[in-house]
């Protein structure tokens, strides 16, 4: 988990890229672009997709309050956390 440093969103891992290596600051790739999409190939059918910042913002919230309630996981995220808590 992730967080840009120009946008405050969490973003997936993938798609992060390091903006300074001393104090490892994260910019997401449509901050480091300029850009509200980035063009991806889909793996299964092989063609180029755009995905959009605000879908995958949306998707990756979902997916980490879904993780937050497995209990093994619950005790890794910091009460002081900008995630939001279900």
């Amino acid at each position: 988990m992730g967080q840009c440093i120009t946008c405050n969103q969490f973003i997936p891992p993938k798609l992060l890229v390091v903006v300074n290596e001393d104090t490892g600051a994260l910019q997401c790739v449509f901050c480091n672009t300029g850009q509200d999409y980035v063009t991806v190939v889909n793996d299964k059918t092989k063609e180029e997709e755009k995905i959009w910042k605000s879908d995958i913002v949306k998707k990756y919230e979902l997916y980490l309050k879904e993780i937050s309630k497995k209990g093994n996981v619950k005790n890794l995220v910091s009460p002081d956390s900008n995630i939001i808590m279900p």
